[in-house]
């Protein structure tokens, strides 16, 4: 490796240090501008040697100078790797938020600090603080890779200032909000849909895709092994979002009646417009194919409308967690049921839920207590 220091206006140096060489057989220096004197710029000088040492560039390494160049080649490694919804999403992140602000910067001139003034820059745009974490997620994984590469030193995302994120409890129903929707709604396929997912707490897409033979009314077993989703504008039938959503649930007695009342309703129905749906879907669409998850989610929200109660599949599934936890039921379990791959998450989610179980179960030890204590005395015997 060499390095040159040049002062190109008094009391201003540029320093520049060969390291290795770009795709096109170009040799690529690191180079810096300071102001100062000659001590100073030879002390620079010999940093950049340093990191150009750890930089490890090899003859005919793919060259992605920007951020941008390295996020494409990033993603294009890996399509095998994740999901097509998770590529999309971390697609939709980088066109919106990361490649219009910072995408044409070198990646070696990516800094910590520059980091955390993007990350404000999108709180000050009106982005969410968890939209801002999964941004940051995703960049902190790909110059982890960019790192391992050679391509840079250090991993700048280790040193950025996120901001906090606001601590937000869930919209929950009440039951009888629920009961109210549910009377307005008497006869409608939306009826049994809100009693599936108050019930079992499956999520939106995962109830779009719940097919007549994943039930076992018999048995009261229900299992959950597909999710749809929308990929490039199109359904796409996907599996849970991780091995633990694939998961066999419990159903109660009283919703697998409405279920077989359910059913044999869409039967008697299916016969008399001589049709079958799609792969005998739960929760078909007009057509009797599959339904957007989208769709499904606004016909929840209009079945609470005609009650006047705002109402989604989401508030559903947090209200089904709730009542969980409420009944002292082991964060483990509810987990499994709602399909968590880890409790870590269940317990992030419903904190405050678990903090009022907590104080519940407090206040029976000291209702125990009162009791046993009742007619003693104080001091010793």
């Amino acid at each position: 490796m060499s390095g040159s220091v040049s002062e190109i206006r008094p009391g201003v140096w540029k320093i520049r240090v060969s390291c290795g060489f770009r795709a096109d057989g170009r040799r690529r220096y690191l180079t810096r501008t300071i102001r100062g004197g000659k001590r100073e710029a030879k002390a620079v000088c010999a940093e950049l040697t340093i990191e150009s040492n750890r930089l490890r560039l090899r003859a005919g390494d793919l060259d992605a100078d920007t951020l941008a160049a390295w996020l494409a080649l990033w993603m294009a490694s890996r399509r095998a790797m994740v999901s097509a919804h998770t590529l999309e999403t971390q697609a939709r992140a980088i066109r919106l938020h990361i490649a219009p602000n910072i995408g044409a910067v070198k990646l070696r001139q990516l800094s910590g600090t520059g980091l955390s003034v993007f990350y404000a820059d999108l709180i000050a745009g009106g982005l969410a603080p968890a939209s801002v974490h999964a941004v940051h997620a995703l960049l902190h994984t790909a110059l982890k890779q960019a790192q391992r590469d050679g391509l840079i030193a250090d991993n700048p995302t280790d040193f950025a200032n996120l901001p906090k994120r606001r601590r937000t409890e869930a919209e929950v129903p009440s039951h009888d909000d629920i009961a109210r929707v549910l009377a307005a709604n008497a006869g409608r396929w939306e009826a049994t849909a809100i009693l599936v997912l108050l019930a079992t707490g499956i999520r939106r897409g995962e109830c779009v895709g719940l097919c007549w033979r994943d039930l076992d009314l018999e048995a009261g077993q229900m299992r959950v092994e597909r999710n749809v989703q929308v990929i490039g504008g199109q359904l796409a039938v996907l599996p849970p979002k991780s091995e633990a959503g694939r998961r066999k649930v419990q159903i109660p007695e009283t919703l697998v009646a409405h279920l077989k009342d359910y059913r044999r309703r869409q039967l008697e129905c299916m016969m008399g417009e001589g049709v079958r749906p799609e792969d005998d879907i739960d929760f078909p669409s007009m057509r009797w194919g599959l339904q957007r998850p989208s769709t499904f989610g606004w016909a929840i929200k209009a079945a609470g409308a005609r009650a006047s109660i705002l109402l989604s599949p989401h508030m559903l599934r947090h209200r089904f967690a709730t009542d969980m936890l409420l009944g002292s039921v082991d964060v483990r379990i509810a987990q499994s049921r709602l399909g968590h791959a880890k409790a870590e998450t269940t317990r992030n989610i419903y904190q405050h839920v678990i903090e009022c179980a907590q104080q519940g179960a407090t206040d029976i030890v000291s209702e125990v207590l009162g009791r046993v204590t009742s007619g003693t005395h104080s001091g010793h015997t």
